[in-house]
């Protein structure tokens, strides 16, 4: 495979597991009540500066209307991270909440957390993909800190 097929490759998967998880995060966004003012965040962030990572990032920003500039945030991010030794993966699903929504209360939370070393771009591809599959998976991920699903 050429270089350029190569690339071209790997930003599609990128951009799949992109809207994969973007798809995820607006159903859990309209299922259950964040507040008034939350938002909802996609973006891909690309870090360079102690070697490469692409992390699919996904927020719901819940404001927090006695510290605006500090809003809470649930969070959902998908990083393949490149080194000298191979390709790394960290899936995280977890939440910092500065104040009490609805049942949740304040608070660091860590609701799912995979890591993956040192595998081959190919094999770090597919599973990144898997990742995000079992990712998608957690459905319950804001009962689980608190937060009641709407009727």
């Amino acid at each position: 495979m050429s270089a350029r097929q190569q690339v071209s490759a790997f930003l599609l998967d990128i951009d799949r597991y992109q809207k994969q998880l973007a798809d995820f995060t607006l159903d859990l966004f309209v299922a259950f009540p964040f507040g008034e003012e939350a938002t909802l965040v996609h973006q891909i962030l690309i870090d360079s500066r102690n070697g490469l990572r692409v992390t699919l990032y996904h927020s719901i920003r819940i404001p927090d209307p006695d510290y605006a500039y500090e809003p809470g945030e649930f969070d959902f991010t998908a990083t393949l991270a490149f080194s000298e030794s191979g390709c790394d993966i960290e899936t995280l699903i977890g939440a910092s909440l500065e104040c009490a929504v609805g049942a949740a209360a304040p608070g660091a939370y860590t609701i799912h957390r995979t890591r993956d070393s040192r595998l081959e771009l190919d094999e770090a591809l597919n599973t990144l993909g898997r990742r995000v599959d079992e990712m998608c998976e957690i459905r319950d991920a804001p009962e689980r800190i608190g937060f009641v699903r709407r009727s």
